[in-house]
Order: C-alpha cells, then sequence, then structure tokens
C-alpha cells in the first residue's frame, strides 16, 4: 500500500502543510537535518528503539506538526544493497503479522525524483519494524526471505503508527549502515545512550580489551559514513518546506 494517510498530502513545496516533524533515533542523525532553513522544519531525537520514537512523535504533534517522518539509520536486509543507500519505503511491516502502515506517495515521488536528479543512491520497497536490533547476518537473512523487506529499523512502525491514529501524513526516509552481510557486534551498541547520544570512550575501551575488534570497528564506521553522507544529501535536498 502506497497511498496517503489521511486528508493532507505530506510534500515538501506544499505550503499548506504548516509544520513538517522529523523524528530520529540518534542525535547525530537530528543534527543532519537543516532545520535552519525553515521555521517549519523540526526535528527531535528521544533516543532510539520504539518507545522513545513515539515520545518523540507526540512531542512534535504537541509543537503542531501536521506530517512526520523517520528519519536515520537502519540494518540492511536485501543482500543487494550497500551500506549509504537510501531506502523509501513503500510500507511498513511488522515482525508479529500487524497489518502494512501505509506511507505517503506522493512525498515519496518528490524524494525519488531528488535522489535521480542529485545521483543518491536509492531502492524503493517496504521497510520492517522491529522492537528489537537484529545484528547478525544469519537474522537479517532470515527476516529477508520471510518479509521481502529491505531494511529493518526500530522506530519507523511507531511514528507511522502515531501518525496513522492522528490521520497525519507520514514518511520514511531510512539509510543502510550496516549491510546485510555485516554483523552489528554487540559492543558496537554502547557507543549511543539512551538519549541518542555518542559515545566514543566504551567503544574506545572495548577496542583496548580487545585489539581484533579493530578491522571490525573500521568496518562500521566506513559504513557509518557512506549512511551519513546518503542521509545529510537526501536532508537537504528533500526537507524543503
Amino acid at each position: 500500500m502506497s497511498t496517503s494517510v489521511g486528508a493532507k498530502r505530506l510534500h515538501y513545496n506544499d505550503r499548506s502543510l504548516t509544520t513538517l516533524g522529523v523524528v530520529t533515533g540518534l542525535a547525530m542523525e537530528a543534527a543532519l537535518v537543516p532545520v535552519g532553513t525553515s521555521p517549519r522544519l523540526i526535528a527531535h531525537c528521544a533516543g532510539p528503539g520504539p518507545a522513545a520514537a513515539a515520545k518523540a512523535a507526540w512531542h512534535l504533534l504537541e509543537k503542531g506538526c501536521e506530517g512526520l517522518v523517520s528519519y536515520g539509520t537502519a540494518g540492511g536486509l536485501d543482500p543487494a544493497l550497500a551500506s549509504g543507500t537510501l531506502v523509501l519505503a513503500t510500507e511498513i511491516l511488522g515482525l508479529r503479522g500487524s497489518l502494512p502502515l501505509p506511507l505517503d506517495s506522493i512525498a515519496r515521488a518528490a524524494l525519488r525524483e531528488t535522489c535521480e536528479r542529485r545521483g543518491i543512491p536509492h531502492a524503493e520497497g517496504a521497510l520492517l519494524g522491529s522492537d528489537t536490533a537484529i545484528l547478525s547476518p544469519k537474522d537479517k537473512a532470515a527476516l529477508f526471505q520471510e518479509t521481502g523487506a529491505l531494511a529493518v529499523d526500530m522506530e519507523s512502525h511507531r511514528v507511522a503508527e502515531i501518525a496513522q491514529d492522528a490521520g497525519l501524513p507520514f514518511l520514511a526516509v531510512r539509510v543502510v549502515a550496516d549491510p546485510a552481510n555485516r554483523t552489528v557486534p554487540s559492543w558496537a551498541l554502547k557507543g549511543v545512550d539512551a538519549k541518542g547520544e555518542t559515545r566514543a570512550l566504551p567503544i574506545l575501551l572495548a577496542v583496548l580489551m580487545a585489539p581484533w575488534r579493530i578491522p571490525a570497528l573500521i568496518h562500521l564506521a566506513k559504513d557509518s559514513a557512506r549512511a551519513s553522507t546518503t542521509l545529510e544529501a537526501a536532508a537537504k535536498e528533500g526537507f524543503r518546506v
């Protein structure tokens, strides 16, 4: 399903849309949103995970936002997608057989046009919502076979549900950070706190205690850099309200 949610259409150049709210799970993702370019663009990070995403979404609704965007990184499920590939979600799927959540098709088409014009790597397809982190290639492969989703994240499904309940348009803009064949080690998760802030010290300690982790850290850093570059380009070119 790719129809819009509610009566309004989420279009970045539509002046009838008063304010666009952007939900992120990480502070560094929120920092990439060009909020200084328009008073009608607000980004909010309450931390990673579905509960924090819901909190951020409600905060933005209280601020008067009339459209919501889930923006940030995702884990790749489709082995054809490299890190740095922007996923333009056509629907949000749940792990427990829940009904797919629709996304605004006009906004997605506008962002697709921007990606094609600016040479931003992208793919269109389903995005999977999970309440827990999916870390191993084995689990990613199983989910890809089961759902066909291109990528998975922990925030978009909750933001989509809130937007749907409020009758507001919604869009998910997610970029593959760790591709399907990449393992995200559990020690790497310590690099982000509950508020979505980056913490370098726990990662440095993990590497100092086990130097054989250095190659994995290098791969993660390169993947993260590619993802950030794509996210920044998508926000700069796409979030024009």
